[in-house]
């Protein structure tokens, strides 16, 4: 076991944890899959992060503007209408949502523990 890769993996959760204390582990795995396949759909979601079609639905609505009932979500990822297929959304990552990956990437490619600076993510 490398304890740098877990340090690495507890950093990541940390920058959620930023956003949200409570962030839940399948939001967290929704949004990493929306930021490694842009453009991709709810289905590729539900399909690819193995969850149910309102648990997809759920975890991108939390990650977007807004959540249920008018409630404010992460505002990380937008989906919008396709256009070649109107009963379908394309899911993308906000400017907020592409500083977290970027935060994210950073914390998963430094060599060493402790990076001398961190970037902060607004919530």
């Amino acid at each position: 076991m490398k304890k740098a890769n877990i340090h690495k993996l507890t950093r990541a959760v940390d920058e959620f944890r930023k956003l949200d204390p409570q962030f839940p582990v399948q939001t967290m795995i929704t949004f990493m899959y929306v930021a490694t396949h842009p453009d991709c759909t709810l289905r590729e979601v539900e399909k690819n992060c193995h969850m149910s079609q309102a648990s997809a639905s759920r975890n991108v609505a939390a990650l977007g503007k807004y959540h249920r009932a008018g409630k404010e979500g992460h505002d990380l990822v937008r989906p919008e209408l396709n256009l070649r297929d109107t009963r379908q959304h394309i899911i993308n990552l906000t400017p907020k949502g592409r500083l977290v990956a970027a935060s994210l990437s950073d914390i998963m490619e430094t060599h060493h523990g402790n990076p001398t600076e961190r970037k902060e993510v607004a919530g």
